[in-house]
């Protein structure tokens, strides 16, 4: 089995597979006979097992795939998932508690885990050294062990967890160092609660594409950012900005506001680096290339 698994001399890391250690680490099985990642998204499965085949030329027919389902009827499940994996499926259990089908993707290969478990302390300094390589590893690791935390329905913050010590001060680290903020961090039944708040910070967040592989969370991220009063009333500014720059004043009429309101609010969003000051007396602003793609996620909401 060994000599179907390619172990590089040199490794890059690059953002595909900062995302796998991501998921791996919130969705996987640390073991020293196999490597395993489990999850309910096939979506999810499939993208694992394409990224780790391409980077270290696994023979795709290594893979073994366990399935828990509350289907009883366990050789049409058998049948269904082989067909849709294109992979052995060499064991499935009834469990009457399952909501959706649990799929759990395992390589048998004690010599590659042994060689990708040692990795994980390098990757570890390296992802936390580059934000680009830091935003894929956590949103490999939010669609298993993150989640959006509200408040009456609002955007509060976003939250993770891990029995880890050392998976919890790796994402410590990623806050404190790319954004310049140290999470909360509680200790609830032998399991560490990471959660990191601020309505600033959401925005960014939202910017810089958390949970974007979990359309679930990331449909609850935006949706609840954007029932905050706090971003309704600056979505109407920047909607106003949309068409082109405009003064204050003119910003104030065409969204009904006053005028102290609207200069309060981008004056904060200037600090945020959403929209840019072309002139000082009068005010003329317009969105910053931040600001514009901010909006384009939001998909000029109407508020």
């Amino acid at each position: 089995m060994t000599n179907k698994v390619t172990i590089p001399i040199s490794l890059d890391l690059d953002e595909e597979l900062a995302w796998c250690v991501g998921f791996y680490l919130a969705e996987g099985d640390k073991t020293r006979d196999y490597i395993g990642v489990s999850n309910c998204n096939v979506d999810l499965i499939k993208k694992f097992e394409v990224i780790m085949e391409e980077i270290f030329k696994i023979d795709k027919n290594l893979w073994r795939v366990h399935v828990k389902t509350s289907n009883k009827r366990l050789d049409d499940v058998r049948a269904s998932w082989k067909a849709s994996l294109d992979l052995d499926v060499i064991n499935v259990l009834y469990n009457g508690l399952a909501r959706e089908d649990n799929i759990e993707l395992r390589l048998n290969s004690r010599y590659f885990a042994e060689f990708f478990n040692r990795l994980l302390e390098e990757f570890s300094r390296r992802i936390l050294k580059i934000k680009s390589l830091s935003l894929s590893f956590l949103e490999g690791y939010e669609v298993g062990d993150g989640s959006v935390i509200r408040r009456k329905g609002c955007l509060y913050g976003i939250a993770f967890t891990t029995k880890s010590e050392v998976n919890k001060d790796l994402i410590v680290k990623i806050f404190e160092v790319h954004y310049g903020k140290k999470p909360r961090v509680r200790v609830n039944k032998g399991c560490f609660e990471i959660e990191v708040c601020g309505v600033n910070l959401m925005t960014e967040f939202i910017i810089d594409g958390h949970f974007s592989s979990h359309k679930n969370k990331r449909r609850d991220l935006i949706n609840s950012y954007l029932k905050k009063e706090y971003t309704r009333s600056h979505v109407r500014y920047w909607n106003a900005l949309g068409s082109g720059p405009k003064g204050i004043f003119d910003i104030a009429e065409s969204v009904n506001r006053s005028h102290w309101s609207v200069r309060e609010a981008l004056s904060k969003d200037f600090k945020l680096g959403l929209v840019n000051v072309l002139n000082k007396k009068p005010k003329i602003y317009e969105l910053s290339g931040k600001g514009k793609k901010l909006l384009d996620i939001l998909g000029g909401a109407n508020v």
